[in-house]
């Protein structure tokens, strides 16, 4: 039932009380969906971040995925310093920061196993990498003893600063290890390859009976001294490069590990060229009428596998 007041008709108070609660369930209800605990934008109340928006990023291995808002800095991100959108509450930051972190420290532990498996790594290149990786949890694991237990603005976002500029873990470190292990196999690979090569050329100079077939022979494996010789320089020079980065000097190293990648791709190819040549070799060995050195054939097969 309405009153009248004056010449207006107004609601009874209990009925107001109950509407104006209506709506504030209806908003907290709408800050739970957020997740991020934030406050109305503009209000610079203490204990909540003042700084711009973020973006997020990454590159080999990196995943996608992120519980988070998308107006938060992505938890993988290594390109830039993570910020926050005016008026974040530090609880959310600090939420962020640990599943950054965590992610981190999971990450390293991975390229720790991968290093450990790599089976065609020096035990120099080896011990480079374990050393590198170790010294970076031990980094990051010293971020999160301080960001633990209800740190302060001001100290969650010095964590999240150190955590990109100091490691880098996902833009920098996951490749480098990475691409030393690749680097590694290729080399390996093509070492195997040129193990075939003093055979060939015995068999060359001794096994054949026809001038063509010799001349095309040797025409074909001069190239594929050139290819393998000239992949095993590369990668070793790129390796070098890989091994030479270290936690002190990570500023994004974008030009050496994507010299390192354009080597990787471009030493495959040339692997490929240097099979294809080898076995052309065989074949004109083989080819009927020619007197092979049937032993050294089979060597050359086991060596194409």
């Amino acid at each position: 039932m309405k009153k009248r007041i004056g010449t207006q008709m107004v609601a009874p108070l209990g009925r107001v009380q109950r509407r104006r609660a209506r709506f504030a369930a209806a908003g907290a209800l709408l800050c739970a969906l957020l997740v991020v605990g934030a406050v109305p934008v503009g209000a610079a109340a203490q204990g909540h971040s003042s700084a711009g928006h973020g973006t997020s990023g990454g590159r080999l291995g990196v995943p996608t995925d992120s519980p988070f808002p998308p107006f938060f800095p992505g938890v993988f991100d290594d390109s830039t310093v993570p910020t926050f959108p005016d008026g974040t509450a530090a609880g959310a930051i600090g939420r962020w920061v640990t599943a950054a972190l965590g992610a981190r420290a999971d990450r390293l532990n991975q390229l720790g196993n991968e290093v450990t498996a790599a089976n065609n790594l020096s035990t120099a290149a080896q011990t480079t990498l374990q050393d590198l990786l170790a010294a970076d949890a031990a980094g990051i694991a010293t971020l999160q003893a301080e960001a633990s237990g209800g740190a302060g603005l001001s100290t969650l976002e010095g964590v999240a600063s150190s955590m990109v500029l100091s490691y880098r873990v996902f833009a920098v470190v996951t490749p480098l290890v990475r691409d030393s292990i690749e680097l590694s196999n290729q080399i390996q690979r093509t070492t195997n390859l040129q193990s075939g090569e003093a055979a060939l050329e015995a068999a060359i100079t001794t096994g054949l009976q026809s001038g063509s077939a010799s001349a095309s022979a040797q025409g074909i494996y001069r190239d594929l001294v050139n290819q393998l010789a000239s992949v095993v320089g590369t990668d070793q020079t790129q390796l070098a490069a890989l091994l030479a980065m270290h936690p002190a000097s990570y500023t994004p190293s974008e030009a050496t590990i994507s010299t390192a990648e354009a080597a990787i791709s471009d030493g495959w190819n040339r692997v490929r060229a240097a099979v294809a040549d080898e076995r052309r070799i065989v074949q004109l060995l083989a080819a009927p009428g020619l007197s092979s050195n049937h032993r050294i054939l089979r060597l050359l097969r086991t060596l194409l596998k």
